[in-house]
């Protein structure tokens, strides 16, 4: 019941499909009890040689039976159409809390749990509404068919009402053991599917090792641990049912030897009897039903449980506290970005990779960052762009703290183009308007040339509309690079965070690149770069080195 009642506080905002589903269920319950009823009297008429009556009630139950199948077919539609509703719903809520989760904590999380909960966590809490829907519906069903069975014959009725405590107990014990082994079953899946997404992710490198082999036997040891949990859930869940069908079938015989007694002793006719068993079977129907609905109520609540491990997204963007003011930013006219005393380091390790870092950039200025690997170039690139916020120190941002400042305007300030290049599947327009919405065709032709990567996109059948990634071209790591720093460009802002983006570039596209640098610096931007490549001494303003 604790669980049931867990399930039933977090289902609240789903109160309206759930009345909806109820309603549509209820009907179909109502023409449901009619039927042993109906056909009861069938046969007590005729064994009576009542036959005109008997062909009346022969109709009345087709009635009886197609309003059923009627309703039933309705009722069904709404429940999945309600499910999907519920589903979409929760997929959506939870895709954005990921979205909104702190850069260093969403690096930290494997990405196949992620998806494990987004597909398999939301799909079981979305099945547990119309499944609570149908237990209420069973519940109702459940007392009106003691009502019936009561009314037919009392005596018979107490060898049901007997296996009710017994029921009770079962469904404690196995309760708690399906949401145990649920849990750890889950455990599995995430550990399956991190593998499965790393391994995908990856398969260049085993290709290139030749090391297919050792991962396909880790491979096969993961699945295999999920394999073996998922089947000794389903052996308690299957040993559940066992043990309510076990107790239906010893209940089932029971009243069939007392209604021959009392048939036999004329307390009850063959037609009684009949209706009866069909409302007993509906009554052990019922029970099973429970007992399915229990484990669905244990695993609906690990799955609740992992999902509320994600935070939820902030319902605004920061500026809560009214230091920022918009005209601070436009009619600024100091230093761009001013860093004071910025340590930062890593809580799983416990080594601070930048240590009391103090510099500032300002406009037409080239800052050139280097160190050796490990030194924390990316990681500070990543927190000036505002990715990652858990640092200790000042970033101040045109007079203003980076973290004062809303997102939705930080991100249109300062533009971080990254060493690994990010695109998406789709058209090239589409990776391009990422940049600016609002591009024009020839906005997008002009930062393209600048790059120089727009003869290319020319060669194209379908130029700008041609697709990349899933279900279209693969570009080169050079390639993509271009098209990430020519998004970059469509942003247009006013500090540019640029990390290793030359590493993929042969001598000549460089050359383009130091251009493009030259062309910020005349037009007032502000530059960050992290290069190994030596960079020509005219185009740097001022070098630092991180040590590590």
């Amino acid at each position: 019941m604790k669980g049931l009642a867990f399930i039933y506080k977090r289902l609240l905002p789903y109160n309206r499909e759930i009345v909806t589903i109820l309603l549509f269920m209820g009907l179909p319950l109502c023409f449901g009890i009619m039927q042993p009823i109906l056909f009861g009297k069938f046969v007590d008429l005729i064994s009576s040689n009542q036959i005109k009556d008997a062909f009346f009630i022969v109709f009345l139950i087709f009635i009886v039976c197609l309003m059923n199948l009627l309703f039933n077919l309705v009722c069904k539609y709404k429940v999945a159409s309600i499910s999907y509703k519920i589903q979409f719903s929760l997929k959506t809520d939870l895709i954005k809390r990921i979205f909104f989760l702190p850069m260093n904590i969403f690096e930290s999380l494997p990405k196949g749990e992620l998806i494990n909960k987004v597909e398999n966590d939301t799909k079981a809490f979305s099945i547990a509404v119309t499944d609570l829907a149908k237990f209420l519906v069973d519940s109702i069903s459940f007392i009106f068919i003691i009502i019936i069975l009561i009314k037919i014959n009392l005596k018979l009725s107490l060898i049901l009402v007997l296996l009710g405590p017994i029921l009770l107990i079962s469904f404690l014990v196995f309760g708690k053991k399906i949401k145990f082994m649920d849990t750890i079953v889950k455990r599995k899946l995430d550990s399956y599917l991190n593998l499965l997404n790393e391994t995908l992710e990856k398969f260049t490198l085993f290709r290139v090792f030749h090391a297919e082999g050792l991962i396909f036997r880790k491979f096969e040891g993961e699945l295999s641990s999920y394999q073996s949990s998922s089947l000794k859930k389903n052996r308690i869940t299957i040993l559940s049912s066992g043990t309510v069908e076990g107790l239906n079938f010893i209940s089932y015989i029971a009243i069939l030897l007392g209604g021959l007694y009392y048939i036999g002793n004329h307390n009850l006719t063959l037609g009684e009897l009949v209706a009866f068993t069909t409302y007993s079977s509906n009554f052990n129907y019922s029970l099973l039903r429970f007992s399915q609905f229990n484990v669905l109520v244990q695993e609906t609540v690990v799955s609740i449980n992992r999902m509320d491990n994600i935070p939820a997204a902030a319902s605004k963007n920061s500026n809560e506290n009214g230091k920022y003011h918009p005209k601070s930013l436009t009619d600024f006219t100091g230093t761009v970005m001013e860093i004071s005393n910025l340590s930062y380091s890593y809580a799983e390790v416990g080594i601070r990779y930048i240590n009391e870092l103090t510099v500032s950039v300002s406009r037409s200025k080239i800052l050139q960052i280097t160190g050796a690997n490990g030194s924390g170039k990316s990681t500070l690139l990543k927190i000036l762009a505002g990715l990652y916020r858990n640092y200790t120190g000042e970033i101040r941002y045109k007079g203003s703290d980076i973290n004062d400042i809303p997102r939705s305007v930080y991100c249109n300030e300062v533009c971080f183009v990254t060493q690994e290049p990010q695109v998406i599947s789709g058209s090239i327009r589409e990776n391009l308007l990422l940049g600016n919405a609002q591009a024009t065709s020839r906005e997008l032709r002009k930062v393209c040339e600048m790059v120089g990567i727009a003869s290319f996109i020319d060669s194209l059948d379908h130029h700008y509309n041609t697709l990349i990634g899933i279900n279209g071209i693969e570009l080169s790591v050079g390639q993509k690079q271009k098209l990430s720093m020519a998004r970059g460009l469509l942003v247009n802002a006013e500090l540019y965070l640029f990390d290793e983006v030359t590493s993929a570039l042969d001598a000549m596209h460089k050359q383009t690149f130091f251009e493009l640098m030259h062309s910020l610096k005349e037009n007032n931007k502000a530059i960050i770069i992290i290069s190994h490549d030596p960079l020509p001494p005219s185009l740097v303003d001022e070098k630092i080195e991180l040590c590590i």
